[in-house]
């Protein structure tokens, strides 16, 4: 994995403290190109070094790549890691790692949680998109989940609407 820059570290120092305290749901925003993607890569890594399943949601259909090109570039094995995206499953259902676009999971999940991915760790990437009412069915889905990460560099929305209801705490290291 590549070297933390500092104010990574602060990140990863500051969200440790966070779930240390009691905080299960964190929101950690930085500014574009600062890193989010690693700071998330290393919480998934340390989680699943725990034993942990960890799903990675995202936004866009086609953003799905970007996290796992990092894990491959990073030394991860294709076989643990599972993609959901294009409404298909590509990998081992029980992979540690399972990235998934947010139109797939609410195909899938529809008004039941039993075609939804397994996962003890949860990270939302662009985290600002999932208090939507039309995905926030998803996210209320792993709510009760042992711990989940927003990603965003902006988060805050349009309406107005609160981040709360997803995260309880946010976390700003830089910036």
């Amino acid at each position: 994995m590549r070297q933390d820059r500092p104010h990574q570290t602060r990140a990863l120092e500051m969200l440790a403290d966070g779930w240390r305290n009691g905080s299960r749901a964190q929101l950690l925003c930085m500014p574009t190109g600062a890193g989010k993607t690693h700071v998330g890569l290393r919480c998934a890594s340390m989680a699943i070094e725990r034993g942990k399943r960890v799903l990675w949601v995202v936004h866009r259909e086609e953003l799905w790549k970007q996290p796992r090109n990092r894990i491959l570039e990073d030394g991860w094995k294709a076989d643990k890691l599972r993609i959901i995206a294009g409404g298909r499953g590509h990998g081992a259902e029980d992979a540690p790692l399972t990235i998934a676009s947010i139109q797939t999971l609410r195909r899938w999940g529809g008004l039941s949680a039993k075609q939804l991915p397994h996962a003890d760790f949860v990270i939302f990437d662009e985290a600002r998109h999932y208090v939507a009412a039309d995905w926030r069915v998803v996210a209320k889905e792993y709510e009760r989940v042992g711990y989940r990460l927003g990603l965003d560099a902006t988060p805050i929305r349009d309406d107005g609407a609160s981040m709360r209801e997803l995260f309880d705490r946010l976390v700003v290291p830089t910036s």
